[in-house]
C-alpha cells in the first residue's frame, strides 16, 4: 500500500530543521503544535459538521436547567411567565446557531404539555435520545411545515441545538423548511421515487405529502451518529 503520508512527514522534518537552525522555535514546541493540529484534523474528519458534543446528564437535569434559562429570559425581556415566544427561547445560549436559516422560529414548542405537533408525537419534550439527554422541539413559520430539532447541554456548559437530517421534515436540497422553495414538490416527488413510496402526491396539498418523509427511527439514528456524549 502506498504511504501517502511520506511526503508530509519529510516536509515536516525539513520545516523543523530550518526552524531549529534559525533558533526560532524548539523541536519540542513544533512537535506539540503538530500534534495539536493533527488531533484537530482527526476531530474535524470524524465530526465534519463541527457539532459540539453533549455532556453526560439525565433528561430531568437538562429540563430544569433549560426552564431556569427560560425564566431568566422572561425576566430580562419582562415577559409574563410561560409566554416567552419561540423566537426568544430559541436564542438562549447557542441554540440559534444550530438552527441557522433552516426554518423560522415564529412558532415552536419544547413542552409536551403545549401540544404534540403531528407527526413528531412523543419526540417533543424532555427525554433521552439514546445516551443523550435532550429536549425535543419543533419550529416553523406560519407558511412552513414544522421541523424537528433537539436542544442539549454541550461540553462547554451551554445549550446547543441540533437539527437531524435523516427522517426530518425539510427540503434537503434547499436546506429549508417546506414552504420556502419552488422545488418543494419536485423534491418530494424525487424522494418518493427513491424511497419506493406508492403514495399519490398532490401539489395542492403539499404539507399532507410532507408527512410521508417523517421517520422517527431515522431521526433517532441521526442524533446518535452525530451528537456524541462525553462521559
Amino acid at each position: 500500500m502506498k504511504n501517502n503520508l511520506a511526503p508530509i512527514r519529510e516536509e515536516t522534518r525539513m520545516i523543523i530543521r530550518i526552524l531549529k537552525e534559525l533558533s526560532i522555535v524548539s523541536t519540542s514546541h513544533v512537535l506539540i503544535e503538530l500534534k495539536d493540529w493533527n488531533n484537530q484534523r482527526k476531530t474535524n474528519e470524524n465530526n465534519p459538521r463541527n457539532i459540539t458534543p453533549a455532556m453526560s446528564l439525565d433528561s430531568q437535569t437538562v429540563w430544569q436547567r433549560f426552564l431556569e434559562k427560560v425564566r431568566d429570559k422572561e425576566k430580562e425581556l419582562e415577559v409574563e411567565e410561560g409566554y416567552l415566544p419561540p423566537e426568544d427561547w430559541s436564542q438562549i445560549d447557542k441554540i440559534g446557531e444550530g438552527i441557522g436559516d433552516i426554518f423560522s422560529t415564529e412558532n415552536g414548542e419544547f413542552d409536551r404539555a403545549g401540544g404534540l405537533a403531528f407527526p413528531f408525537g412523543t419526540l417533543i419534550g424532555a427525554r433521552m435520545f439514546g445516551p443523550l439527554a435532550g429536549i425535543g422541539c419543533y419550529g416553523n413559520g406560519d407558511w412552513e411545515f414544522p421541523v424537528f430539532f433537539i436542544i442539549y447541554i454541550g461540553t462547554d456548559d451551554q445549550f446547543h441545538s441540533y437539527v437531524p437530517k435523516n427522517g426530518n421534515t425539510f427540503n434537503h436540497n434547499s436546506i429549508q423548511a417546506f414552504g420556502n422553495s419552488d422545488d418543494d414538490f419536485s423534491y418530494l416527488t424525487s424522494w418518493a421515487i427513491v424511497n419506493g413510496s406508492s403514495a399519490e402526491l398532490d401539489e395542492n396539498i403539499l404539507f399532507e405529502n410532507v408527512k410521508l418523509i417523517f421517520n422517527e427511527k431515522e431521526i433517532l439514528l441521526d442524533i446518535a451518529e452525530n451528537v456524541h456524549v462525553i462521559k
